[in-house]
């Protein structure tokens, strides 16, 4: 008996129930942070690849390092979307210089994003996936994806630039999953970049706006909303986590369908699962939802986990409740 059929009796469903169900995980910059690969806005201001040259200069390139000065947490599409708002009548702008710049500014962040490797990778390698105190969360709950009878109904939407490919093949070495049985699964397939990825050289590095200064339209990250799967897959998702996200404004173009599908009720998704850094982030996740929404701060369905809740819990419980969660997608 599979893995499926057994899960199928022992919560009084039908497998041809359960292969209709599905699973989306989206991950954001704080999965590769804790892998330890430190990508971050104000790490690329501070670092050799950002554009200074004094023949790059333009009102964009100013306007950032002025935000950079007065933010502890420099946000670079939040600042676009200011600079490109076409009501925001504070800021003069010249458009041909300014597209110049951000051209150079995104081929910077490429460059910058790919000099970056994951530290916990040797980690991982030694204890091959068994000893979990000394795993990341990040590679736990993409194991338990791969590893849940599910597998074949996930869907992945990476918000980061740096590829995933190298932690999927970690986990089937590490769970002795073959070639043959790899390509039976074809992860790799249901795996997208949302905002580019560095091995097709096309990030995104945008704004939400949907009015634009003229000139600056090159900017909006709406504009790419076609060329992405992720707004239909949610609509149909029993299960989505979110890892490492913070669900911020500057994203909601992908998000504001579903949420919104959430706060009315009419939605077949039974579990959200956000897993975050700390209570802080978790507080500023909560507070996003309520101000975008109208999601209540306790929502039923909406469970939150944070990297101090999987330290105080590694100790006790193996598995641990939220892999078990994932793995089984909820039921």
């Amino acid at each position: 008996m599979n893995r499926l059929s057994s899960l199928a009796i022992k919560i009084g469903k039908t497998s041809a129930y359960l292969k209709n169900q599905t699973g989306v995980l989206i991950i954001g910059n704080g999965f590769d942070l804790d892998l330890k690969r430190t990508i971050t806005f104000d790490d690329f201001y501070n670092s050799e690849f950002w554009p200074r040259e004094e023949q790059l200069r333009c009102p964009l390139s100013s306007y950032l390092d002025l935000v950079r000065s007065k933010e502890q947490w420099f946000d670079i599409e939040k600042a676009l979307s200011d600079y490109v708002d076409v009501d925001n009548n504070s800021i003069e702008r010249e458009p041909n210089k300014d597209m110049i710049f951000y051209d150079k500014l995104v081929e910077g962040l490429s460059k910058y994003a790919s000099s970056k490797t994951i530290e916990t990778f040797s980690i991982i390698q030694e204890n091959r996936g068994r000893q979990v105190k000394d795993m990341p969360l990040a590679y736990l709950v993409l194991e338990a994806i791969i590893l849940s009878p599910f597998r074949l109904n996930y869907n992945i939407f990476s918000f980061n630039y740096t590829e995933l490919e190298s932690l999927i093949n970690l986990v089937y070495i590490n769970n002795g999953i073959d070639k043959s049985e790899q390509k039976q699964i074809a992860f790799l397939n249901r795996l997208e970049y949302t905002h580019g990825s560095l091995a097709t050289r096309d990030i995104i590095l945008g704004a939400k706006n949907e009015s634009t200064y003229a000139g600056l339209e090159l900017i909006r990250k709406t504009n790419r909303l076609k060329n992405t799967t992720i707004v239909d897959r949610l609509d149909k998702a029993n299960q989505v986590i979110f890892f490492g996200h913070s669900l911020s404004s500057v994203d909601r173009c992908y998000f504001d369908t579903f949420f919104e599908s959430i706060a009315n009720g009419n939605t077949i998704c039974r579990k959200i699962i956000i897993c975050t850094y700390d209570n802080n982030s978790k507080l500023n996740i909560k507070q996003n939802l309520k101000e975008f929404y109208g999601i209540d701060w306790d929502c039923p369905i909406i469970e939150y986990y944070t990297i101090a809740d999987y330290i105080k819990e590694v100790s006790i419980n193996h598995p641990l409740p939220i892999l078990n969660k994932i793995e089984n997608l909820s039921f």
